[in-house]
């Protein structure tokens, strides 16, 4: 049988092993080179694959992220935008105001603008403190009182978040919310908050003597000044008035617009002090160069022509006052603005005073019906301004004998009385006490008897001894009561030297109570002393007129009785 393959092969594999083990050799390296190789490559492959999809993906999240920065940029420039046009739309409610148009549909705006700021510039706190700004100076330009105060304590929360406890702009917040404080009412806070105000412009301005916390330093001052006589303080409110009209002089940092606003907040000052013929003098330099400026009519020239005729008033200088008086009414009658009302109503109510002093009482009635329309119109009923001039016509119309009407007045200022006096029942003794009065005299005993009860059983139990004014108040009653079953004049004694102890003897209507008390006591002598005491501290001209009616009072050993 011949030899088969397999038989071959393997004796040419015998004959031939060096060769055929060089061969294998070879062979199973390129073997080994070609797998290595192929594994390699697809390695490669899938690394190169999963590197393009990296790429892939960050292109695609930094595509992203661009979008993202794009669209936060987009929002930012459009809450910018929408800040800006809010800004630049409320603002223009002074504008709207000074050409004496109607701002009942922007009182809406402002209101519903203040609804959504805080979810609308939540996330761009600057611009939202700038809008709140805004609209705390415009709620207090047209006398939305609690929602100015409300806006600048928003404001300067997110202020200081942003810039610290100490800034230009916080400075100027404070000045702001003071002066909101102020015709709130609120004199203890608008002082503190303006003194604030004024303690950190000196400190910045040590830090940093610039032209803008210079003028800040000015007017915190005058602010400041006009704060502190409210108070009572007139030294100090003088002294600060004084220093800040110093700082005009040979500086180049002011103008008229600052010697202006200073020598009227002085003038006032020296009006509340009693400084009657002063306060004309100051008031008269700034109606001369208004005039000289831009003529006799407009809002500038019949604010200041209103306080030169104050002044007048209380000088007795009826003509020119209530030529003066009658002035102003007609240019504030032109525009029909809360600012513009407020001062109409107070010149009217003044000129009322002017017609009541020379015995026109019907014409006085008229004009300080008017006065008082025109303040509800504006203001709260318990706001001291509208109860004020309650008092004052309910006086007048019992002059004229007219007693039903007067006490409507008077039970309308006590809804009003009893609402400001709703934390406090102690201080309301004095109103609950001239009701009871008031019908006493007209011997309506019956319909007295609920008053006193009130007084007796809810008003006084309430008072606390630190409590100044509620000490007046009660002090007063126990001493000047119709009802001799009501007075109590040793209690009264009590009350009103531990008032006048607490106040050091500053407060002159808290000395004519305590004189008031010695004269219900029948300690005249020291009734009369006090009395005096209080007449040589600065009042205004009608407080100074009842102390000398009190005081002739006292010399004749008579007590002072309530009625009225």
């Amino acid at each position: 049988r011949p030899p088969s393959n397999v038989y071959r092969f393997q004796k040419l594999l015998r004959r031939n092993k060096l060769i055929f083990g060089a061969v294998s050799a070879v062979l199973a390296a390129l073997v080994l080179g070609i797998t290595f190789s192929t594994w390699a490559l697809i390695q490669e492959r899938q690394e190169r694959r999963r590197a393009v999809a990296a790429e892939q993906e960050q292109s695609r999240l930094r595509q992203q992220a661009q979008a993202e920065e794009k669209k936060a940029a987009t929002e930012a420039v459009k809450s910018r935008q929408v800040a800006q046009f809010l800004t630049e739309m409320v603002g223009g409610v002074k504008d709207r105001m000074a050409r004496g148009r109607d701002t009942t549909i922007l009182h809406e705006i402002l209101d519903l603008a203040a609804s959504r700021i805080d979810v609308e510039l939540k996330d761009q706190p600057e611009a939202q403190a700038d809008m709140m700004e805004v609209l705390g100076n415009t709620y207090l330009t047209i006398y939305q009182l609690p929602a100015g105060e409300d806006m600048f304590r928003k404001a300067l929360a997110v202020r200081k978040k942003l810039e610290g406890n100490e800034s230009a702009a916080i400075v100027y917040l404070l000045s702001q919310l003071g002066a909101n404080l102020g015709r709130e009412y609120k004199d203890v806070e608008s002082v503190a908050m303006t003194r604030e105000a004024l303690a950190m412009a000196k400190k910045l301005y040590a830090k940093n003597p610039e032209r803008g916390m210079r003028i800040h330093i000015f007017y915190e001052s005058i602010n400041l000044g006009e704060g502190v006589s409210r108070l009572g303080e007139f030294d100090e409110a003088e002294n600060l008035a004084r220093e800040a009209l110093a700082m005009l002089d040979g500086s180049a940092d002011f103008g008229y617009v600052e010697r202006e606003f200073g020598l009227l907040a002085y003038s006032r000052i020296l009006h509340a002090e009693g400084k009657a013929a002063e306060a004309e003098t100051a008031s008269r330099e700034v109606l001369v160069a208004r005039i000289k400026r831009s003529g006799p009519e407009g809002l500038g020239v019949a604010q200041v022509e209103r306080s030169v005729a104050d002044a007048l008033l209380d000088q007795d200088k009826l003509d020119e006052a209530e030529k003066r008086y009658r002035h102003c009414i007609r240019i504030y009658g032109i525009l029909r603005t809360n600012y513009a009302s407020l001062n109409c109503s107070t010149a009217l109510k003044r000129l009322g005073e002017v017609l009541r002093k020379r015995g026109n009482l019907p014409e006085a009635e008229k004009y300080k019906r008017e006065s008082l329309a025109m303040r509800i119109q504006i203001y709260e009923p318990s706001n001291p301004v509208v109860l004020d001039t309650r008092q004052e016509l309910f006086q007048l119309l019992c002059e004229e004998g007219k007693y039903p009407e007067a006490r409507t007045e008077l039970e309308e200022w006590l809804k009003g009385e009893r609402l400001r006096c709703a934390a406090k029942p102690a201080l309301l003794t004095l109103g609950v006490g001239q009701m009871a009065d008031f019908l006493y005299a007209r011997e309506k005993t019956n319909e007295a008897a609920p008053f006193y009860r009130e007084v007796m059983e809810i008003c006084l139990p309430a008072l606390h001894e630190d409590d100044v004014p509620s000490l007046g108040n009660v002090a007063w009653f126990q001493a000047t009561c119709l009802a001799p079953a009501f007075r109590n004049p040793t209690n009264a004694v009590r009350l009103g030297e531990k008032a006048v102890q607490i106040t050091v003897r500053k407060h002159p209507e808290l000395l004519g109570v305590l004189a008031a008390a010695y004269a219900a006591n029948g300690q005249f002598e020291r009734a009369v002393a006090v009395q005096k005491e209080a007449s040589h501290l600065p009042q205004e001209a009608t407080a100074k007129a009842e102390s000398a009616a009190r005081l002739a009072l006292y010399e004749s050993h008579k007590p002072y009785r309530g009625g009225n």
